[in-house]
């Protein structure tokens, strides 16, 4: 037990110094990481940049001053860092050979901050997967459906794909269609409508709305409304123009039509 602690005295007397210079840089090294990286995230908030990406930047920004860091140990306790490098290396290569996947993901993060097809909150569309974007990490973007369920996209699958974007732009073009029958006065049913876009304060006077006969159908004619719209009442707007058109034919007496069936009895 004598020649153990001696031992142990031995090696702090020899190396106290780099283990006080070890453990010192290794805090002061995690103090300045935090400082660093929560300056950052003052400095996008200040300069109002969108969360998800300065979210993105920082994770990029704390894991290579965590490497810088393990270096800067193994230079203080005066142990070559050759080896580190080296064996980093081939960690590299080995990982970059098992994880092309997950280095392509990284990748396709890069490109989606860089080239910024949507931010946090937009409503968005990739090959026919909607949701609202929450956030994009270093390998996943994560959406949230309409119905409140979890979407995670590989961000190399977002990266190579079509994006619909319905939030970029303030306004937004809605379309509905309705059947009247046939004989109905068209230009009476261009008014009837017209007059109910014309009290919902809340579509745009300009571009200005439209009401046309847009194809005489089998057994009904069909006309197509469009209005433009703020896009965060899009659905609102869409519901009650649904309710409002019916009604509005209803209260007009403008017949709409649907599928019936004609049967006749032949008594023999």
């Amino acid at each position: 037990m004598k020649n153990i602690w001696d031992s142990i005295v031995l090696f702090i007397n020899q190396n106290g110094w780099k283990i006080v210079a070890m453990f010192a840089t290794i805090i002061i090294g995690f103090l300045a990481i935090k400082i660093v990286c929560g300056s950052m995230k003052k400095m996008f908030k200040k300069r109002k940049v969108d969360s998800i990406v300065s979210s993105f930047v920082v994770n990029i920004i704390y894991v290579i001053l965590i490497v810088i860091l393990v270096v800067a140990v193994f230079d203080v306790i005066n142990v070559s860092t050759a080896p580190f490098v080296a064996i980093l290396g081939a960690a590299g290569l080995a990982l970059a050979l098992s994880l092309q996947d997950s280095l392509s993901n990284i990748a396709g993060g890069i490109i989606i901050i860089a080239t910024k097809p949507f931010k946090k909150d937009d409503y968005i569309s990739i090959d026919g997967t909607e949701g609202s974007v929450k956030t994009i990490n270093m390998i996943t973007t994560v959406l949230y459906t309409f119905d409140n369920k979890k979407v995670v996209i590989p961000n190399n699958t977002v990266a190579k794909s079509n994006i619909l974007n319905y939030s970029s732009i303030p306004t937004r073009r809605l379309d509905l269609k309705f059947n009247v029958a046939y004989g109905t006065d068209i230009e009476f049913v261009k008014k009837v409508i017209s007059e109910l876009i014309k009290k919902d304060t809340r579509i745009n006077e300009d571009p200005p709305s439209q009401v046309r006969l847009l194809e005489q159908a089998a057994s009904s004619l069909t006309f197509i409304l469009k209005v433009w719209v703020p896009t965060d009442l899009f659905w609102d707007i869409y519901f009650d123009m649904q309710e409002g058109i019916y009604n509005s034919l209803v209260k007009a007496k403008i017949e709409i039509p649907y599928n019936k069936l004609d049967v006749n009895l032949y008594n023999k």
